[in-house]
């Protein structure tokens, strides 16, 4: 009986093994719009996400995170960004057209990110990047 017993449980483990192998493969099937589609994707470049944060009290860097404060409707929000493990240029461009102390936070199609700080804003970033 105990033969019997560890036999069938042996093939429904095995028949359980061979389901999860051909469950995990998917058929490589595309129809011809899913073809165009993609082609047309790959050939328009990604969209650039940027988000700008107006009206900013105070910018600091401690310990490797970006801490600023900025004037919402609510009253002041404080916003942490960490600048460790990720790619990163912090900048502050007296030659760019940004709005009078604000943060400009811009995705690129690289994987970096691009934080740009309005030179109204009182930071050194020489300083403030000393010790990180």
């Amino acid at each position: 009986m105990k033969d019997l017993l560890s036999t069938t449980s042996s093939l429904f483990i095995i028949l359980f093994s061979l389901s999860l192998l051909f469950l995990t493969e998917e058929p490589n099937v595309e129809s011809g719009e899913q073809k165009k589609t993609i082609a047309t994707q790959r050939k328009q470049p990604p969209e650039k996400k940027t988000t700008t944060y107006g009206r900013v009290q105070s910018v600091t860097v401690r310990d490797g995170v970006l801490i600023f404060v900025a004037f919402e409707k609510d009253g002041l929000k404080e916003y942490y960004f960490s600048l460790r493990g990720k790619n990163v240029i912090l900048c502050q461009s007296p030659t760019s057209q940004m709005p009078h102390k604000s943060i400009q936070f811009e995705e690129s199609d690289s994987g970096s990110l691009r934080i740009t700080l309005s030179t109204s804003l009182d930071i050194n970033l020489e300083k403030e990047l000393k010790d990180f």
